[in-house]
């Protein structure tokens, strides 16, 4: 599976999970042992450090249910953050403002 990348889709219904890119890499280091490697991009200032670093432990726990649980200690998840208005959906650029009153139903 090395250097295979997986997108997330963006469901139909918004949610949370919509506000961030998810992208799966398998990587191989010198030593050729596969360190699994999950960039996750999003607006800045949406999420608090909380909320990414439950983030980072949930999606952890997925790549080792899947891979194996001998990876945990080589996973690398990745939080990175995109200035708000520098990221676009459909032509209209997403603000950390916008993305609140989405996720309040507004």
């Amino acid at each position: 599976m090395s250097g295979d990348r997986i997108r997330a889709k963006v469901p139909s219904r918004r949610s949370q999970a919509d506000k961030f890119s998810l992208q799966f890499k398998t990587t191989t280091n010198r030593k050729q042992k596969t360190m699994p490697l999950v960039q996750i991009k999003g607006v800045s200032d949406y999420l608090t450090q909380n909320q990414k670093e439950e983030m980072i432990r949930k999606v952890t726990d997925a790549v080792v249910s899947v891979e194996g649980e001998g990876l945990r200690p080589v996973t690398w998840v990745l939080v990175e953050e995109v200035a708000s208005g520098s990221w676009g959906v459909g032509g209209q650029p997403v603000t950390t403002e916008g993305l609140r009153k989405m996720a309040a139903g507004n």
